[in-house]
């Protein structure tokens, strides 16, 4: 599928990366990933093409799956034990159900709204993410705030924003 004319015309052509193209890129870099299973009651046997990837490119440990869908997070765990999972929601006033969910990834705007639930996600071992930061003053005030990442449209400005807080 052709993406690219969206942007810009420079970009004609450009289609959507597989996930084997986006591991081969990101395979030297010092990058995790978020992979998120959108829907995945719609494509049966998803969980076993993504373990089969990560499994094939040796990215387990470099790419957290993460879904709304608690109970597929639990069965993909499940299918691809050691690969590390996470669950997304707009706001998590309780933990997540799956006790091995390495990431809570969450709407920017709970962790101003419930100023606990860093601590308590990180209380527990797990990383706590947000969703989507796009400005590099937020990006300052979730990083202030102690999250460890964040979904953006602009990876460049969160790697500056990180850098200029070293």
């Amino acid at each position: 599928m052709e993406v690219g004319s969206h942007f810009s015309p420079d970009y004609a052509g450009e289609k959507i990366p597989t996930l084997e193209r986006i591991l081969e890129l990101t395979a030297r870099s010092n990058v995790g990933l978020y992979l998120e299973a959108k829907s995945p009651g719609k494509y049966p046997g998803m969980d076993q093409d993504i373990a089969n990837i990560l499994e094939k490119h040796q990215a387990s440990d470099d790419v957290v799956v993460l879904s709304f869908d608690d109970e597929w997070v639990n069965a993909y765990r499940k299918t691809a034990s050691g690969s590390r999972v996470g669950l997304i929601s707009w706001w998590r006033g309780s933990m997540p159900s799956s006790a091995e969910a390495a990431v809570v990834d969450v709407f920017w705007a709970a962790v101003i709204l419930d100023p606990t639930l860093i601590r308590r996600a990180h209380n527990r071992g797990a990383q706590v993410a947000v969703w989507t930061v796009n400005s590099p003053r937020l990006m300052r005030l979730m990083l202030l705030l102690g999250v460890d990442g964040v979904t953006t449209d602009y990876p460049n400005r969160w790697n500056m924003v990180r850098e200029s807080k070293k």
